[in-house]
């Protein structure tokens, strides 16, 4: 991705959500625990998570997030954390795009649907011991 990074401008009940997720992350003193197969099959049919990637490349597939770490949901917590932290999401009228970087290097990209975010980040969140 070149210096002119993603931008997004979230608004109202989207920053609020995308807070909770940075509030939440900062004070977790462990980022496991979700149990991302515990999410109803025929929904996690409607998304594609990534991860163990080693070239990001952006992409145009809809509802899917590549990213790169070793674990499903942790990691996937941290790049949108991180993507939040450092106003690299696009939000539009129907889906929001994710960037994050280390060390200038693409570690996550993704579109994925607004419903869909919400409900994964819901879900998730339901599923954690």
């Amino acid at each position: 991705m070149d210096k002119n990074r993603i931008k997004g401008k979230l608004e109202g009940s989207e920053l609020s959500f995308f807070y909770d997720i940075l509030y939440q992350y900062e004070n977790e003193a462990d980022h496991k625990g979700y149990n991302y197969y515990a999410l109803d099959k025929d929904f996690r049919q409607k998304i594609e998570l990534s991860y163990k990637q080693k070239n990001i490349v952006k992409h145009n597939r809809k509802n899917t997030i590549c990213y790169t770490g070793n674990t499903k949901i942790s990691d996937l917590i941290r790049h949108i954390r991180n993507s939040f932290s450092h106003g690299n999401i696009l939000s539009d009228t129907h889906q929001f795009t994710f960037y994050d970087e280390y060390g200038g290097k693409c570690t996550m990209y993704g579109k994925m649907d607004k419903p869909l975010f919400f409900r994964l980040i819901k879900e998730l969140n339901k599923t954690r011991k």
